[in-house]
């Protein structure tokens, strides 16, 4: 497969390790502190912690989909 060689493919991994470590962080934190709200009664806020972090999470990766678009529109040839 040749186009394997000409993509950076260090990069695009880096960015991908980085993105799920702080994505793991993230949800840790943001399940924790829901369980921590659910016990002490008040399951909206509980809810609301465990929406937040997904939204962090959805809005952390919007780089990552972006390498992705890049890389495939180098594959198919309209960059």
């Amino acid at each position: 497969v040749p186009y394997i060689s000409v993509f950076p493919v260090g990069k695009y991994v880096l960015l991908a390790m980085e993105l799920l470590l702080k994505a793991a962080g993230i949800g840790l934190t943001a399940e924790v502190a829901g369980l921590v709200c659910a016990d002490a009664g008040n399951a909206a806020l509980a809810k609301m912690l465990r929406l937040l972090g997904t939204a962090a999470i959805l809005c952390l990766s919007v780089p990552m989909f972006t390498a992705l678009l890049e890389c495939i529109t180098e594959m198919v040839g309209y960059g």
